[in-house]
């Protein structure tokens, strides 16, 4: 059994989308990725302008190795990133699951390049 954290993120609406993606790729993700136990990242940017602008996926050995991530320098940075002044986030929502790990093992970071996330754009149809 695993843990599995999906954190649904909207825009400010005064921000493009563009801008968005470029903070939440370049910026935040890379920041996330150095999250303490973290087993797989996958960030899905949503292409349709309707809901969340993106969607994080997050995968932990627990519900106790996320939440221990999170209560590091680096997880409270990571959190803080997105509520500081100039975020460019208007809304966050986390949605938390414990899953089977069997059959899907997430794409971990590539070791070899410090700060690499797997990215992927979703639309909704």
């Amino acid at each position: 059994m695993g843990f599995k954290a999906m954190i649904l993120l909207t825009r400010r609406d005064d921000m493009a989308p563009e801008q968005f993606a470029r903070w939440w790729l370049d910026e935040h993700a890379p920041l996330a990725a150095q999250l303490p136990g973290v087993r797989g990242i996958r960030f899905n940017l949503v292409d349709d302008g309707d809901g969340p602008d993106g969607i994080a996926e997050l995968w932990f050995d627990s519900r106790d190795a996320f939440d221990a991530a999170y209560a590091t320098e680096v997880g409270k940075r990571v959190a803080a990133d997105a509520r500081n002044d100039e975020a460019l986030v208007k809304s966050a929502s986390r949605q938390c699951y414990s899953v089977g790990m069997t059959g899907f093992e997430p794409a971990p970071p590539d070791p070899h390049v410090p700060g690499a996330v797997v990215r992927a754009g979703i639309s909704r149809r």
